[in-house]
C-alpha cells in the first residue's frame, strides 16, 4: 500500500504542469519571468529526485536484509518472497525492526 502510495506520488510529481511556467508557441520553450525563479525550480526537483531514489534504496536494502535472514533461517522461496515484498514496502519501519532484534539480543 505505502509502495502504491510513493509510486502515485512519483508519477504526479512528474507529470503535473508548473503553474509558474507560460509556454510561447513561437519558439518552442519555456519562459521563466527571471532566471532566479528557473534555478529554484530545478533545485526543487532535484530534491525531490534525490529523495526518492533514497526511498528506493533503503525499500531494495530492507528487502535483502529479510531475504538474507529468510534464507540462513532455511525457509521456502515463498515465504521468503512473501517476507521480503512485505520488507520493500515497508522500508525504513523494518529495518528498524531489524536492527532492534538483531542488536536488541546482544
Amino acid at each position: 500500500m505505502i509502495l502504491l502510495l510513493a509510486n502515485s506520488y512519483v508519477k504526479e510529481l512528474f507529470t503535473t504542469t508548473k503553474n509558474k511556467e507560460n509556454f510561447n508557441n513561437d519558439e518552442n520553450e519555456y519562459e521563466y519571468e527571471n532566471e532566479y525563479e528557473y534555478e529554484n525550480e530545478n533545485e526543487n526537483e532535484n530534491k525531490y529526485l534525490i529523495w526518492i531514489i533514497l526511498y528506493y534504496i533503503i525499500c531494495i536494502i530492507a528487502a535483502f536484509l529479510s531475504w538474507n535472514i529468510n534464507t540462513n533461517l532455511g525457509y521456502p522461496i515463498d515465504v521468503k518472497l512473501a517476507c521480503a515484498l512485505n520488507a520493500y514496502s515497508f522500508g525504513i519501519f523494518y529495518i528498524i525492526y531489524y536492527l532492534i532484534i538483531v542488536y536488541g539480543n546482544k
